[in-house]
């Protein structure tokens, strides 16, 4: 059953058009930087031709952190119950990890630990049905793409929270 709030709204009225995207290059620190800089907690990757190969996000960053960690000494540098407190993700990577380590680490690419199967959407798509697979699929984010696959926008959690929350000033509005 569709939400009486969803009803009717399309993917690119509430999606974020041209978000930050990365390339599967760009190695872990980079990515750290970078989510940290544009406060955000993950973002496509995309190829030369700006199709969408995948997306990363900061729970994949600290799953690679944690198993990277574990692999060079058999010792717990997990550091997961700081996470949600911890000032700033690249901090969270470099506490409790010895310098040598760090430079092994965030040393890694995207392309080492990145989702390779996004789920994404249409910007023509409606939204309680992207709502509805977000949940069933379990992510935060779903990636919205062309006819070609090309990175449009980008739909969060927050995004269909923020709609949901502005929808009695738009409907009074005769908004959408």
């Amino acid at each position: 059953m569709a939400s009486a709030t969803l009803t009717g709204i399309l993917v690119h009225d509430v999606m974020t058009a041209r978000p930050v995207a990365v390339s599967p290059t760009m190695t872990i620190r980079e990515l750290a930087e970078l989510l940290d800089a544009n406060e955000i907690s993950g973002v496509p990757v995309v190829d030369g031709q700006d199709r969408v190969i995948g997306v990363v996000s900061k729970t994949d960053l600290l799953h690679q952190w944690i198993r990277g960690s574990e692999v060079s000494d058999g010792g717990d540098y997990s550091g997961a119950g700081s996470f949600a407190s911890s000032g700033s993700f690249i901090e969270l990577l470099e506490d409790g990890i010895r310098a040598n380590e760090i430079d092994r680490n965030t040393d890694k690419t995207i392309e080492e630990f990145m989702s390779v199967e996004p789920v994404t959407a249409h910007p023509d798509e409606s939204l309680d049905v992207i709502s509805r697979r977000m949940v069933n699929e379990r992510v935060h984010r779903v990636i919205v793409v062309d006819q070609d696959s090309r990175l449009v926008g980008i739909v969060t959690t927050l995004d269909i929270l923020d709609h949901i929350s502005d929808s009695p000033k738009r409907v009074s509005q005769g908004k959408p």
